[in-house]
């Protein structure tokens, strides 16, 4: 009877791929050290980078933008 068969969908199910299987098993991360000693190691080697040069005060901010584009552009002049 077909009460006793088993329901199916009504699309069949998209192909499975087939499930990647290697011969290694997971080998879980050892902890990370937590000895301090290391971070100072590595602070003293960093170096706070030098404050970039001041401008010339006698250039205006606005000129030296204008010949850095124009420079950048080819030295087309701007509109």
């Amino acid at each position: 009877p077909a009460a006793e068969a088993p329901a199916r969908p009504a699309t069949p199910p998209p192909p499975a791929r087939p499930k990647v299987t290697t011969s290694e098993p997971d080998i879980p991360l050892p902890p990370e050290p937590s000895d301090e000693d290391d971070e100072d190691l590595y602070n003293e080697d960093a170096s706070p980078a030098p404050p970039p040069p001041p401008p010339p005060p006698d250039q205006d901010p606005d000129e030296v933008a204008r010949k850095l584009i124009s420079d950048h552009l080819g030295a087309r002049p701007l509109d």
